[in-house]
């Protein structure tokens, strides 16, 4: 299993807070095929997420908060 942070922007805050449109776009966008588990942080605006390399990739998984319409760049990669 590989494990990356994800870092994702402010631009779904509100008042300083995220809107629970942009929450569920964020935790679906996580939740690609190959994704074991995905720890969405909103308050430090990161996910971390833990998937099978075989199935998706970071790349994958960036690409998917894109298309949401939040796109987001990886922090921290590790195997």
């Amino acid at each position: 299993m590989h494990t990356s942070e994800i870092q994702f922007p402010g631009a779904g805050r509100r008042r300083g807070r995220y809107s629970d449109e942009f929450k569920r776009k964020v935790v679906r966008a996580c939740l690609e095929p190959g994704v074991s588990q995905a720890n969405v942080n909103f308050d430090k605006q990161q996910a971390i997420v833990t998937f099978d390399g075989a199935r998706t990739n970071v790349d994958a998984l960036t690409e998917s908060t894109k298309n949401a319409g939040y796109p987001s760049t990886v922090m921290e990669a590790a195997n």
